[in-house]
């Protein structure tokens, strides 16, 4: 088995950037290669191809976990005294009853642009004039099938995100106008 580290450690430093632990990535292999070693079946082929495809497994598991969690920026730290201290490097928060007004209008600009359709969509699912739904109750009070549901959420948060960023594409122009030749 000890000569198969290095094998683990190849495959841990191809996906460690990905992670927000390396560290932990390096573990994730060095147990997929554990894993590897007591599911191994020789007849089915070299160790070390049977190995490779066992921690990238064990790695992108823990990928995926690592993207369905937040990371959270803790607002206070601990002092030499023990008491809680407010970080002094993030900005401020502004209180929750005020909104940002640029902002807050530039949102309500970029969903009156989009298609009707796909603003109730964005409308029953957050929740923005009553409250939120799942895809199944959207398609039921829309008529449309869940799956066209979350496909219609999906083109609408694009839209959004794409007018909010300031890389709006532009429907009334054909794909050829404005070119050159």
């Amino acid at each position: 088995m000890a000569e198969n580290f290095p094998l683990a450690r190849w495959v841990a430093a191809k996906y460690a950037p990905l992670a927000r632990d390396p560290d932990g990535v390096f573990s994730l292999s060095m147990a997929g290669l554990l894993e590897a070693s007591e599911n191994y079946v020789p007849e089915r082929g070299a160790f070390s191809s049977f190995a490779v495809v066992v921690c990238r497994f064990a790695i992108f598991k823990e990928l995926k976990r690592q993207r369905k969690t937040r990371l959270e920026t803790p607002l206070y730290v601990v002092g030499r005294s023990g008491d809680e201290l407010e970080r002094k490097d993030l900005p401020p928060v502004p209180p929750p009853d005020v909104e940002p007004p640029m902002m807050l209008a530039r949102m309500r600009a970029a969903l009156a642009d989009l298609p009707p359709l796909e603003r109730r969509v964005l409308e029953l699912r957050w929740g923005i004039t009553g409250e939120e739904h799942p895809f199944h109750a959207i398609g039921t009070v829309l008529g449309i099938p869940t799956s066209t549901a979350r496909r219609l959420e999906v083109r609408a948060l694009g839209r959004l995100r794409r007018e909010l960023s300031g890389r709006r594409r532009f429907r009334d122009r054909p794909a050829w106008e404005g070119r050159k030749p």
